[in-house]
């Protein structure tokens, strides 16, 4: 709790970096939201890997667990189309990443702004073709919501895990 504030503030750093720098189609709102959930689940994820590893390899594990994260378990390769073939027992790594759940909310915000014309005499017409685009990497564009969710539950699980640790192993009485 003590460091919801430091999330917080940490992804609004961020986001302002990221949004200077990067030509964003969609809503900035929703891409702050993306960033704040991330940094939800990164924090979380820290605090297990710090309950799991002496403290001098917490760094380093750190790292690694967000390697693994972001480029095995993130849905781009192997996409999600290709995860979905997977059995349900090995899905479940993908469902506990929270990379790849905003890997899709980015993916879907980026692109809806092309769904339809913005502005001008053919206002509201359809543009481009994106539904084709989503299904060939296994994304759906209403899955924005579920994707927060998804980030946000997985942060709450990993911060309950970290609990769980501390609790059982008395790492709160520890240096």
């Amino acid at each position: 709790m003590a460091n919801i504030p430091r999330i917080v503030c940490a992804a609004l750093f961020f986001w302002i970096a990221f949004s200077v720098k990067f030509q964003n189609t969609g809503s900035q709102g929703h891409l702050y939201l993306i960033i704040l959930a991330l940094y939800w689940f990164g924090f979380a994820l820290g605090y297990t890997m710090s309950q799991i590893v002496p403290i001098n390899f917490v760094t380093l594990m750190g790292v690694l667990s967000a390697l693994i994260f972001s480029v095995a378990l993130a849905g781009a390769n192997p996409n999600m189309n290709s995860v979905r073939d997977k059995p349900r027992s090995q899905q479940i790594f993908w469902d506990i990443s929270g990379p790849r759940w905003a890997l899709e909310a980015f993916y879907v915000n980026s692109i809806v702004y092309y769904q339809n014309v913005p502005s001008g005499a053919y206002a509201g017409q359809p543009y481009q073709n994106v539904i084709a685009g989503l299904s060939a990497v296994g994304y759906d564009i209403n899955n924005y919501l579920l994707d927060i969710k998804g980030m946000f539950w997985d942060g709450v699980g990993w911060s309950l895990l970290a609990l769980l640790i501390m609790l059982i192993t008395s790492r709160d009485r520890k240096l």
